[in-house]
C-alpha cells in the first residue's frame, strides 16, 4: 500500500484507507471502483461499501476528476431539481449553553452539536470554515459528477446562527453568494443583485436557529438576505423533557416561533429528537403526529433525529450509571414507519436520523439506513408513505400518464392563519399493480376545496405544488395586511434543468406546471380569500422569473395586485 497518508486527524482509519487504495490504483471504470469500495468494507468489517459522498469528502481534486464520471450512477441529490449545497460555519457555542445530548462545540473545535468527523464538519474544517471555499469545493463535486447546478439550495449549517454577531452573518452568506456568482462584489447587497443573474443562483437560503432566536427582528433581518427556509431545532412537545436536557427554551415559544415564520412567508423545517431522557416510544409517536397534525404546528418540513449517546456529550455519563436507556434500533424503525404513514399530504419528511460516524456512537440508533428500513416494514404491511419525498414523480417507478395528472387544492388552518396547498397529483400505483382510485384526500379543482382533516388517506404521486397563506392577525409587517396572500413555496419536481432550458420528457420542469399553479393561487386568493395582493418568497436567483409573471419587488419580497376586473 502507498505511504500517503491525510495530514487531518479527523479522518477515521478506513477512510484513509480507501483514499490510499484508490491512489495506488485509480480505477479505469465503475466496476474497478466498486471492487475497491467492497475491498475496504471488508476489510474494516462495514455493512455497506463507502457512498458516493464521502468518497468525495476524501478525494484530491484531480482525483475527483478522473473517477467522477463513475460516481453519479442515480441523480438522487438533484432529483427534485436543484442542487443542494450545506456548508458550515465555525465553531460557536449555542447562547443558551449545552444541550446535555449534545456533541461538540468550541473547545472540541466543532460547531456546537456536531463532532467534526461528519461530512460537511469535514469538508468545512478542511477550508477554514470559509464560505466561499466550502461552497466552490461543493459546486466542483457536482460537476465533476455530472450534476447540474445552475440552481442551487444553499444550507448554513452550525447551530444558531441567529445568535452570532451581525458582521460575521452578514461576511459568511457574502461569500457563500460571491462563490456562486464567480466574483468578489464590494458588499453583501451587491452579491445578493449579482445572483438574480448570474449562471449558479442561489434560489433558497436556508438557516438554523432555536425558537428563542427567532423573533420578529431576526426574521426581518434574514428576509433581508434572501432566506427561504428557516429550520427550528422543535426536538420535544413536553417542557418537562426540554428542560431536563437543558435545551433553553419552551413549547410556547416553539409555537411562537413558528407562527412569525409563516407569517413572514418562509418555509418552515421542524426538528423531533424522539429518544430524549424521560421519554419513550409512545410518547414520541404521540409528539410527533401532533406536530404533524396540530393547527399549532403542522409545518412544511419535518427532520426527525432519534436521540443518540455521542463522545463528548454529557449524555455519557446518564447512559453510563443507567439513567438513561438509549433508543435500539427495532423501536426506531416502528416508530418511524408509523410516523411516515400519517404525514399528511404537504409535509416532506426531509431527512431521518444524523450524519454521525457510526464510531462516534456509544449507544442508540445504529441502523445506517434507518428511513429504508422502515419503508420496507410498511410495504410489508400493506401500508405507504404519506411524505411528499415519497410521492415525488421522480421517485415512482410506475410513472402515471400526463393525462392522469389533476391539480388539487387541500385547506387546512396552522399557526393561526389558513394555508391552501395546491398540487398536481395522479393516482398512485402500488408496488403490488392495484391502482388506487381518486386522488386519496383530495379532489380536482373543479370540484372545488377540500379541507383536510387527519382520517384523509395519503396523497398520490406529485408533480408539483404550492403553498399559499392567509397570515394571522399577528402579522408585524407594513407590507402585509388582511388583503394580502403569501405564497410560501413553489416546487415543481424533476431533474435539475438549467434555467431558461428546456425540460425532459419525465422532467416537469419548464413546462408551464409553476405558472399553472400561480394562476390558480392568484384566482383562488382573490375569489376564496378576497385577497387583493400577493406576495412572494422568492429565492435571489428566481426573481426575474417571477418578474416575467408580473410581479415586482414588495420589501423583501415579489409582489402584484390580483383585484380582478370585472
Amino acid at each position: 500500500m502507498s505511504s500517503i497518508r491525510l495530514q487531518q486527524g479527523d479522518l477515521s482509519e478506513w477512510l484513509d484507507d480507501l483514499r490510499c487504495s484508490i491512489l495506488d490504483e485509480p480505477p479505469s471504470t465503475a466496476k474497478e471502483l466498486e471492487i475497491i469500495r467492497r475491498k475496504v468494507a471488508k476489510k474494516h468489517k462495514l455493512k455497506m461499501p463507502p457512498g458516493d459522498a464521502q468518497l468525495f469528502s476524501i478525494l484530491d481534486d484531480d482525483l475527483k476528476i478522473k473517477i467522477g464520471k463513475f460516481l453519479r450512477r442515480k441523480p438522487t441529490r438533484t432529483l427534485s431539481g436543484v442542487a443542494p449545497v450545506a456548508i458550515m460555519t465555525s465553531p460557536f457555542g449555542c447562547p443558551h449553553g449545552t444541550c446535555t445530548y449534545c456533541p461538540g462545540g468550541p473547545e472540541f473545535g466543532t460547531a456546537q452539536s456536531y463532532t467534526g468527523h461528519e461530512p460537511a464538519a469535514r469538508r468545512a474544517a478542511r477550508h477554514g470554515f470559509e464560505a466561499s471555499s466550502q461552497v466552490l469545493d461543493r459546486l466542483g463535486q457536482y460537476s465533476a459528477i455530472g450534476h447540474d447546478a445552475s440552481k442551487i439550495d444553499l444550507i448554513i449549517m452550525g447551530g444558531t446562527f441567529t445568535g452570532r454577531d451581525l458582521e460575521y452573518r452578514e461576511s459568511f452568506i457574502k461569500g457563500a453568494f460571491d462563490a456562486a456568482n464567480g466574483n468578489i462584489s464590494e458588499s453583501l447587497k451587491s452579491s445578493l443583485k449579482t445572483n438574480e443573474d448570474a449562471e449558479n443562483r442561489i434560489i433558497g437560503l436556508t438557516i438554523e436557529t432555536r425558537p428563542d432566536q427567532c423573533s420578529s427582528r431576526a426574521i426581518d433581518w434574514m428576509l433581508d438576505n434572501g432566506t427561504t427556509r428557516v429550520e427550528l431545532g422543535i426536538q420535544s412537545l413536553n417542557d418537562e423533557i426540554l428542560n431536563r436536557v437543558n435545551r433553553g427554551h419552551s413549547v410556547s415559544s416553539g409555537i411562537r416561533a413558528s407562527k412569525r415564520c409563516r407569517d413572514a412567508g418562509l418555509k418552515l423545517n421542524l426538528h423531533m429528537m424522539p429518544g430524549l431522557p424521560g421519554s419513550n416510544a409512545q410518547k414520541d409517536k404521540k409528539m410527533i403526529i401532533e406536530l404533524m397534525h396540530d393547527e399549532n404546528w403542522r409545518p412544511d418540513m419535518l427532520k426527525i433525529y432519534p436521540c443518540l449517546v455521542v463522545k463528548g456529550s454529557q449524555l455519557v455519563q446518564e447512559w453510563e450509571s443507567g439513567e438513561f436507556i438509549a433508543m435500539e434500533n427495532e423501536t426506531a424503525i416502528n416508530l418511524i414507519a408509523d410516523i411516515l404513514c400519517k404525514a399528511p399530504p404537504w409535509l416532506r419528511i426531509q431527512r431521518i436520523q444524523r450524519d454521525i460516524p457510526s464510531h462516534e456512537i456509544i449507544a442508540g440508533v445504529t441502523a445506517g439506513n434507518l428511513r429504508q428500513l422502515a419503508t420496507r416494514l410498511l410495504e410489508k404491511q400493506g401500508r405507504r408513505s404519506g411524505c411528499i419525498r415519497d410521492r415525488e414523480i421522480g421517485r415512482i417507478k410506475n410513472k402515471p400518464e400526463e393525462n392522469q395528472f389533476r391539480t388539487v387544492i387541500r385547506q387546512y388552518i396552522s399557526a393561526g392563519g389558513e394555508e391552501l396547498f395546491i398540487s398536481q397529483e395522479a393516482p398512485l400505483i402500488h408496488p403490488n399493480e392495484t391502482k388506487i382510485d381518486g386522488f386519496e384526500g383530495g379532489v380536482p379543482l373543479e370540484k372545488g376545496i377540500h379541507k383536510w382533516t387527519p382520517t384523509d388517506p395519503n396523497g398520490g404521486v406529485i408533480a408539483g405544488f404550492l403553498r399559499i397563506r392567509k397570515p394571522s392577525k399577528d402579522i408585524w409587517r407594513d407590507e402585509i395586511n388582511e388583503k394580502t396572500a403569501i405564497i410560501r413555496e413553489v416546487k415543481i419536481f424533476g431533474t435539475a434543468v438549467g434555467v431558461g432550458e428546456e425540460g425532459s420528457k419525465n422532467s416537469s420542469q419548464h413546462k408551464g406546471l409553476g405558472s399553472h399553479l400561480m394562476n390558480v393561487a392568484e384566482k383562488i386568493a382573490n375569489e376564496y380569500w378576497g385577497s387583493e395582493n400577493i406576495i412572494v418568497t422568492a429565492g435571489i436567483g428566481v426573481r426575474k422569473w417571477y418578474k416575467i409573471q408580473g410581479y415586482e419587488r414588495v420589501g423583501p419580497w415579489m409582489g402584484k395586485n390580483i383585484t380582478r376586473k370585472n
